[in-house]
């Protein structure tokens, strides 16, 4: 190619003026039609990052996934249709209804896995490091 593109310059039959001139010419033709054509909205490069409107949103969507995540880490009790509650205390699982509790302990466990289920209850699984034994408790109401 290099060596063929100085003997094209070369070559009279091809008016290379003229086609430049042409190729600027189409090339300004297609700038001013896209100017005509062009809608009068602000494109979205010239819009500023943050209105009052989206700094607002955006806070308001902060404080909900901060409020999401603390109901999350830290759910509060919740009755059933027959006013029990079920919830962990600090060595096992307890069904509660007004005063009334029943409680199932463990506390020699080391690790403890607890786990709600879709009908209302909860269930606990217990592990004792010294004995090797796994305990399994659920609480449910009928």
């Amino acid at each position: 190619m290099r060596e063929i593109l100085p003997e094209l310059a070369e070559i009279p039959e091809i008016p290379w003026n003229r086609l430049a001139a042409d190729m600027k010419a189409n090339i300004r033709l297609g700038l001013a039609a896209g100017e005509c054509v062009r809608s009068g909205e602000i494109p979205l490069r010239e819009t500023p990052l943050f209105t009052n409107a989206r700094a607002a949103i955006a806070m308001a969507s902060i404080l909900v996934l901060l409020v999401t995540g603390l109901m999350l880490e830290h759910p509060a009790p919740r009755p059933t249709d027959e006013g029990f509650v079920f919830q962990t205390t600090s060595n096992g699982i307890q069904v509660r209804r007004g005063t009334q509790a029943m409680r199932l302990m463990n506390a020699g466990a080391e690790k403890a896995t607890y786990s709600p289920d879709a009908q209302g209850g909860m269930s606990s699984v217990y592990f004792n490091n010294d004995t090797g034994q796994v305990t399994i408790n659920r609480v449910y109401a009928e």
